[in-house]
């Protein structure tokens, strides 16, 4: 759950469908992490590594970034409804603000970022080929990321 919801819902004015679309699908509602109210979610990736590159002395990085309005929906806006004075208002706007040096630059804004070392397989896997690949705690190339949900 999203931090501050319980099962119910967010808030207790929240009715009807508004309030039934916060309600999780039915393979959400198994994840732990939802229901467990850290406001956490886990994701796994596998990265397939060529034969001929060796895990040891990687390093992988991930960054999560939020994006308020993205730029296919402000086009999809001023293409559909190019003439109304709220979209006018609203390119003119988008068109002429600097974001430059922000932490916005780009539209997008950098949430987490984590780095990790790759660490060796156990024997009989290949990292990234399928097997946890996971070495005295250290993540491997199979990454489990901790990100918050909010």
């Amino acid at each position: 759950l999203p931090l501050g919801w319980k099962s119910h819902g967010p808030a207790p004015e929240l009715t009807g469908r508004f309030l039934a679309a916060t309600h999780p699908d039915a393979n959400t509602a198994k994840d732990p992490r939802y229901r467990d109210g850290s406001g956490t979610h886990e994701v796994t990736y596998r990265i397939m590594l060529p034969a001929d590159v060796a895990p040891e002395g990687l390093k992988v990085r991930a960054t999560l970034y939020y994006q308020a309005v993205p730029p296919y929906f402000l086009k999809a806006l001023f293409d559909t409804a190019p003439d109304g004075p709220a979209t006018r208002r609203l390119y003119y706007l988008c068109s002429h603000v600097n974001l430059r040096g922000t932490p916005i630059e780009g539209w997008k804004l950098r949430v987490a970022a984590a780095e990790t070392r790759v660490a060796a397989a156990r024997s009989g896997t290949r990292p990234g080929a399928g097997g946890s690949g996971r070495s005295g705690g250290v993540p491997s190339p199979e990454r489990r990321d901790r990100g918050q949900g909010r």
